[in-house]
Formats: C-alpha cells, structure tokens, sequence
C-alpha cells in the first residue's frame, strides 16, 4: 500500500467513525427521555448564564412583594381573570415555577399575538441557541431566531389590561432610531459578554432579595442603564434664569416604559441659595373623580408623562448659578409603595440616583 493510498484510507475510516458517532448521538437523543424543563436542570451545564438568571427579573419574576401586593389588590378589585392576566407574564409555569424560566425563551416557538403573554411554548422542540444547530447530547438545539427577536420580548412587554394596565413599549420600540438602525431589545437587555450572553436582563426592577455588594451593584447597574440613555443638561436662559433640559437620546423606547403606572423618574435642581425645586417629572398621574390616588385598581384616569424616544422636556427656572441638577428614579413611587404597605425607602425601593449636571 502506498503512502497515498493509506491516508486515503484512514480518510475513509475516520469518515466512517464520525458517521457511527453521529448516528449514536441522534440515537441517544431519540431514546432519551424528556427534557427536565425546570431551571435548575439547564443550569447543571449552564452554570453562569444560571447564576445571573437567578439574579435577573425574570429569574425573580414572581418574587416581588410589590407584585404580590399588587396582584392581591387587582384580585379584590377587579376579580381573578384580571389577576391571572398579571400571572400570565410573571409567573407562566412554563418551568414548573412560578417564574420566567429558561425554558420560557429556549422553548418558545412562536406566540398567539404579540401581547399580553400569549406566548407558545414546546417544551418537546429542540433548545433554541445563537449558535449553529446541533444533534449532539444531551439536547438538540435550532436556530434562535425567535430568540434574539423583540416579537418575543413582545409577548409579555405588551399590555392590553386589565383595565389601566396598558404597556406599548414594542410599539414604542418599532417607532424609535434604534429599530431603525436593526438594534433590539436584546442588544441592550441580553448583550453579548465576552462571547456569551449576558441573562442579567438589566432593567428598573426593584432588586428584592438582595444585600450589601448585590443590592449596591444592581441599583449601579440601573443607574448606568439609564444614565447611557438619558441626556441631563443646564444651560443659561435667553430670557434670564437656568434651563434645564431630560433628553430621551438613546433608550429604543419611551422613558420610562414598562411599569409606568407605578415608577417615577424625577429632575431636582438646586440653586445658590440651597432652595431644592423638582423641575421635570415622568411617570403616570392617576386620579379618581379628579383627585390624586395612589394605585391604578383606585384610579378612573391615567395620565402618562413620558419621553419618546429623541425627545425632551425643559423648564425655565428663576435661578442664578451655580446651578445642579439630579436625574431620580423610584422603581415604585412613593406614595404606591406606602399604599402597598412598604417603606418606600426601604433599600430596593429608595431613590436611585441617575446622574447629575452643574452650571456654574
């Protein structure tokens, strides 16, 4: 045998080799029982992307005492279907937990609108991943494309009730430079982390459970988010005085979206004289019969103040430099978190701190 013909050779056996190893792969997979759906099962192999999950507002979708508190009162209020409406985004049971598990994502194959979660989950269906689809153990995996697609943020980031609980943050998305320019909710939400994917999903979520460094790095990491969307500015009046000026400049959604019904974002500015004056504030008004109430179930009127994406708010005030200005965000307003029964300054709901500004 030659030199030639005995790498041809072991070409072909090599070949051979790899087919038999392929065929044993899709044999085990097709002998394999189910898939443990619970989170915990995908975390044995996936242990990072786990460990920020667990931490992130979906691995803590159902935990919330505000949430619990608020859904007790949309119950008394508005009776169980509306209360399961709530159920439906924050605590699906696609895992077995009352949570958004991994599984809500990897094994969504599509949604019965784009709203309101209605989402289809197949917890037959092979896993879907960023990368390249694979046959090999322990599980198959398909092309994410649902995945890494807002419609599926959508399916639960889309409000149509009950009653005041109504959220457009896709609608504002698709209008916004940022949908333009072929960016996602992932690119922002889900980045990309030295080749992974980060499942920290950070948003304004109150950071319940937390303490010491965890408590202090998730407010931080709110307070960069907003602060890499946000433009907080002062500049001298034309007509005397200082202006100050909150710019939605770069969020792919108006400011603030979501939950809106209970967070605040507010600017203070603090003159020479030490004189605090709350110059913008963003958020929801709620009112019955036209008088301030605290949560939306006691509310006949919304009113919602917010930033579209590119777009700001401004206020002349009767002020002489040196002049600073404080962004604020409450992930609960004050007077809901008290009506809920919590200390509104308790660590995860007190103030944080976006950014601030000086005029001198």
């Amino acid at each position: 045998m030659t030199r030639s013909d005995a790498t041809v050779s072991i070409v072909r056996l090599s070949i051979i080799a790899l087919s038999l190893m392929c065929c044993d792969a899709a044999n085990d997979l097709a002998d394999a029982p189910p898939l443990d759906p619970s989170s915990e099962a995908c975390g044995a192999c996936h242990g990072r992307e786990y460990a920020a999950w667990r931490e992130s507002p979906h691995g803590r979708s159902s935990d919330s005492p505000v949430f619990a508190a608020l859904v007790k009162e949309v119950r008394s209020s508005w009776g169980d279907a509306a209360a399961r409406r709530c159920e439906s985004c924050h605590a699906p049971g696609h895992d077995g937990s009352d949570r958004v598990g991994c599984v809500s994502c990897h094994q969504a194959v599509g949604n019965r609108g784009a709203r309101d979660g209605l989402l289809v989950v197949d917890l037959a269906a092979p896993i879907a991943a960023p990368h390249a689809p694979s046959a090999a153990p322990p599980h198959a995996t398909r092309p994410g494309d649902l995945l890494a697609s807002p419609v599926l943020c959508a399916t639960c980031h889309v409000l149509t009730g009950p009653e005041h609980f109504v959220e457009g943050t896709y609608d504002e998305y698709l209008a916004s430079p940022a949908a333009a320019a072929g960016l996602t909710c992932q690119s922002c939400h889900l980045p990309r982390r030295e080749g992974r994917t980060d499942h920290g999903l950070t948003s304004v979520t109150p950071p319940w459970g937390r303490g010491g460094a965890s408590l202090a790095g998730r407010r931080d990491a709110i307070a960069g988010m907003a602060a890499g969307a946000i433009d907080l500015g002062l500049e001298r009046a034309d007509d005397g005085g200082v202006r100050v000026y909150l710019t939605n400049a770069r969020a792919g959604h108006a400011i603030p979206t979501g939950a809106t019904l209970v967070r605040e974002l507010w600017v203070e500015v603090r003159g020479a004289d030490a004189a605090v004056a709350r110059a913008i504030t963003l958020g929801a008004r709620l009112t019955a019969d036209g008088v301030g109430v605290a949560l939306p179930t006691e509310a006949d009127t919304v009113v919602i103040s917010a930033l579209a994406p590119g777009e700001t708010a401004s206020r002349t005030l009767a002020l002489t430099p040196p002049v600073e200005a404080t962004l604020y965000l409450r992930p609960v307003r004050a007077d809901a978190a008290e009506a809920l029964g919590f200390d509104p300054d308790e660590p995860e709901l007190a103030p944080i701190v976006i950014t601030r500004t000086r005029l001198d």
